[in-house]
């Protein structure tokens, strides 16, 4: 094999490793009809970057939920707070902008949550698997953009409503138990622990 063709094969790895040194990840979201649950977004990279920006497509009946109006202050990470994060509503999908703040701000902190976002799921969502699509990614490093990975999916699956938001006991039927940890009856009248709480009865 001759010299050119050897630094041609190693340029060509060198290009290759450095546009997959980057990389976003989501992992899957379950999420009930009418509820809300988060997707968390993670960042990998082998050198720092200063700026990150893609798309998502939701399934239908599934919503990104933000406020639209404003650009808001980005604190998923105290290595992070000079960040902000613009999300634009793109008319089928959403892109995510983070930028830095000032120069003075360092890079993005590799192998961590890059950012939370939180879904809706409409009360007539259609039941079942579905996907969300991450795609456009784009890095920034110092003002120069560097390629993200390829498109993917996340697997979103919507369950059924179980219509019970919270639990709470009856706490006229919790067990009293007297100040040695004995179970008392509900006749018993003195200080007891009902609930985990001293209660006088």
């Amino acid at each position: 094999m001759n010299k050119n063709k050897i630094m041609l094969m190693v340029a060509t790895l060198f290009v290759a490793c450095n546009a997959m040194a980057q990389k976003l990840t989501a992992d899957a979201v379950t999420i009930a009809q009418g509820e809300k649950a988060s997707l968390v977004v993670n960042y990998e990279a082998t050198e720092g970057l200063t700026g990150a920006q893609f798309n998502i497509t939701l399934p239908a009946g599934v919503e990104l939920e933000f406020d639209d109006a404003e650009t808001f202050d980005y604190v998923y990470s105290t290595t992070q707070k000079g960040y902000n994060v613009n999300i634009k509503d793109q008319n089928g999908y959403n892109t995510v902008i983070i930028s830095r703040k000032s120069n003075k701000v360092g890079a993005l902190t590799s192998g961590t949550e890059l950012i939370t976002l939180s879904l809706a799921a409409k009360a007539d969502a259609a039941l079942g698997a579905a996907v969300a699509k991450i795609s456009g990614i784009k890095f920034a490093k110092t003002g120069v953009s560097v390629a993200g990975n390829e498109d993917f999916e996340v697997a979103i699956t919507v369950t059924e409503a179980t219509g019970i938001n919270s639990i709470e006991a009856n706490a006229q039927d919790a067990p009293a138990y007297n100040l040695a940890g004995q179970k008392v009856n509900k006749g018993f009248k003195g200080l007891v622990i009902m609930n985990g709480k001293k209660v006088v009865k």
